[in-house]
């Protein structure tokens, strides 16, 4: 239990804005998840909205749902989703980017809740340019 009686249970670390809950007793995954927390890098991202499709993978489960991501960077993005999501659900997902006809598809995880509605997701396989086309829009400082 917190101070004032809250639990962890429930998600309010996550809502109050906490990255990350390592929980006891601690174990060989701590090391790698702590290393990811404090290695801040400097991070180029541009705030455009930008509709998506997303389709969410958990377990033998899949949900299609279209998203809004708030912040785009080359190594993921914010999104607002009608659907909840949980932490490392996997996601299929396909965008264009404002200004451009190519569709950017690839796959990305929950890696942090935001908002009760907005999470964190990290790309982990982007098609074909996708990266690049990304790293090109977000350096160019988005749609002229």
């Amino acid at each position: 239990n917190l101070a004032g009686g809250r639990s962890l249970e429930g998600g309010y670390l996550i809502e109050a804005g906490a990255n990350a809950i390592l929980r006891l007793p601690v174990s060989a995954e701590w090391n790698d998840r702590i290393e990811r927390l404090i290695e801040v890098h400097v991070r180029r991202e541009l705030r455009v909205p930008v509709r998506l499709e997303v389709e969410t993978r958990s377990g033998d489960d899949v949900e299609s749902s279209s998203a809004t991501a708030f912040n785009i960077s080359v190594s993921g993005m914010l999104i607002e989703s009608r659907i909840p999501l949980r932490l490392g659900d996997d996601l299929d997902i396909a965008f264009q980017l404002p200004g451009s006809e190519t569709v950017i598809r690839g796959c990305g995880r929950v890696v942090r809740q935001a908002t009760r509605t907005q999470y964190g997701v990290e790309f982990y396989g982007l098609e074909g340019d996708g990266h690049d086309l990304i790293a090109r829009f977000v350096i160019s400082g988005g749609p002229d």
